[in-house]
């Protein structure tokens, strides 16, 4: 076991491994990478551990397109981090937990096609910006316009 009282420089890739390899009965989930805040509890008089931690679990084991997502949990005091229910999957889709809500107050599985499409339109825009500076910054501005993103 590695215990650093201080800073750490680590010069490559950090790997928390499966905890062992799959089998066709069920696949197995990373090292957790655990993140420990500590929090006082005026009512019990003591510090109380609040614990995050990020893992890799599997997904469709002993499937033609086994999968993993990574995912969120929470524990606080001695109990142990249990699922959030915020992951993100292999594509990039993240999977907000139930009850969460946006702004405007609807809940999370009503909002996922408006949160995709405000996402798409801020990522197209991002790229026409992306676009004009590149032009201007060769030198080669173009004189008509870029179409505009509503």
């Amino acid at each position: 076991m590695l215990d650093v009282n201080g800073a750490a420089t680590i010069r490559g890739s950090l790997t928390l491994p499966a905890t062992a390899a799959a089998t066709a009965t069920a696949g197995k989930d990373s090292q957790p990478l655990n993140l420990v805040a500590s929090s006082y509890n005026s009512t019990s008089v003591a510090a109380v551990s609040q614990v995050f931690r990020w893992q890799a679990e599997p997904t469709a084991n002993d499937t033609a397109t086994p999968s993993g997502t990574l995912n969120l949990l929470y524990g606080q005091g001695t109990a142990g981090p249990t699922e959030t229910g915020l992951k993100l999957s292999s594509k990039g889709v993240f999977t907000f937990a139930p009850g969460q809500t946006f702004p405007g107050g609807a809940p999370s599985a009503s909002r996922r096609p408006a949160v995709s499409a405000v996402v798409a339109r801020l990522s197209s825009r991002q790229a026409l910006r992306c676009q004009r500076r590149t032009r201007a910054h060769r030198g080669r501005a173009s004189r008509r316009p870029l179409p505009r993103s509503s």
